[in-house]
């Protein structure tokens, strides 16, 4: 894929592909210790944390269109990868470019995690005109924002009101994969 026009999509993980565990609400003070149970047994977050409906589509469709996907979590990659795996959610993803809660303790500094690690692993600056955001709560949109690039945000748990009150670039109820790609597309004008 010609990384002159490719998009970057970033999505969060927990409550955006996957339903997010009760304790997933907060920042998880021990990485370790989610890290360590999450190995233990690759088949309890495919049971306790299934994907959402649409999202295995839209990571495809996506893909298909020549778009870069990574994620920016506050989990540790290792779990991140292994939530992902277990949901069948891995493919698309390029890992090595996202960020994770073991990268920095404040959210708002892993956009520029991914930043960096785009411009090392493609050798070109990210540009912020052709990166989204997919995520499901206001502190998506805030670090979106901050970082300048487009936010999609989806109302899987947060009710869209509350979601518009932040000015999201576009809400969606679910993962249906032809309206995040228009949008995805729409936002980034990246497509050929």
């Amino acid at each position: 894929m010609s990384m002159e026009r490719a998009g970057l999509v970033i999505w969060d993980v927990d409550g955006t592909l996957i339903p997010a565990d009760a304790d997933d609400d907060g920042i998880d003070e021990s990485h370790q210790q989610l890290d360590e149970v999450v190995t233990e047994e690759d088949s309890e977050p495919a049971r306790d944390q299934p994907a959402y409906p649409g999202a295995a589509d839209t990571l495809k469709i996506l893909d298909a269109h020549g778009l870069v996907q990574t994620v920016l979590t506050e989990s540790p990659r290792s779990a991140a990868e292994i939530k992902l795996r277990a949901a069948g959610l891995d493919r698309h993803i390029d890992f090595d470019i996202g960020a994770f809660g073991s990268d920095a303790r404040d959210r708002f500094d892993l956009p520029a995690v991914v930043a960096t690690r785009f411009e090392s692993k493609y050798g070109k600056p990210l540009s912020p005109a052709h990166t989204v955001v997919i995520g499901d709560a206001p502190h998506h949109i805030a670090y979106a924002r901050q970082a300048r690039f487009g936010v999609i945000v989806v109302a899987h748990r947060t009710p869209r009101e509350e979601l518009a009150q932040h000015s999201p670039d576009a809400i969606v109820d679910a993962l249906y994969p032809n309206v995040v790609a228009a949008l995805v597309e729409s936002l980034t004008s990246t497509w050929p």
